[in-house]
């Protein structure tokens, strides 16, 4: 594959590399008439500024990934699309990495963000290992964890406990008696909350609950 470079633009416009990048550097000085005949050739050749280049010198990739597990399986499918659409719209460039749950698998994915330095890592599903906070540690990478708390990285925590509370009041306001409650096998601390809320809330109102897992 060969992208059209800046070399071809300025060959095409008649002006030097240099006012090529200045003509696409925000706040560089660059003649009027200079600025056009650029524009006009990039527009002809279908030039475009090669963002991964300049992020490397200016050591911000603008890359931020998103792990996890199964991300097409219902709420992370509509997570993970909300914020790939936030992090555009804020200017950044999301990466999604499907990965497994094992350390290896997790670590193998941080390594390569970490390699495209990344600017960050948003974690939807999982349970990282201590060696994967250590490594975002020691080369400054922010950590971002979604639905639980870990001592050494930022946290997205939804109301589980609150919620599931609420849910077993209200069944058993409506006059409901007999409760059901399935989980998921794979025991995410998240599941684990909601199910342990949900359990204690009915019983502690009087009501039997069934519990299954899938």
């Amino acid at each position: 594959m060969r992208f059209v470079s800046a070399e071809q633009v300025a060959q095409l416009a008649g002006v030097s590399r240099s006012a090529v990048s200045r003509t696409f550097t925000p706040g560089a000085s660059v003649a009027p008439t200079t600025r056009e005949k650029v524009l006009r050739a990039a527009q002809e050749l279908g030039y475009h500024v090669n963002d991964l280049a300049r992020g490397v010198l200016a050591n911000q990739s603008r890359l931020v990934g998103i792990v996890a597990t199964r991300p097409e399986v219902g709420f992370r499918a509509h997570l993970a699309a909300a914020l790939a659409k936030a992090l555009i719209k804020r200017g950044s460039i999301p990466i999604l990495i499907n990965t497994g749950q094992t350390e290896d698998e997790l670590l193998a994915a941080q390594k390569m963000l970490i390699g495209h330095r990344a600017e960050a890592i948003i974690i939807l599903s999982g349970s990282p290992p201590a060696s994967f906070f250590e490594l975002a540690q020691r080369n400054g990478q922010p950590l971002v964890v979604i639905g639980r708390s870990e001592p050494d990285a930022d946290h997205v925590r939804a109301g589980n406990s609150e919620a599931s509370r609420k849910a077993a009041t209200a069944f058993y306001e409506s006059g409901r008696r007999r409760l059901a409650v399935i989980g998921s096998n794979t025991g995410t601390p998240a599941i684990i909350e909601r199910e342990s809320a949900f359990l204690s809330a009915a019983e502690s109102l009087g009501a039997s609950v069934v519990r299954t897992r899938r």
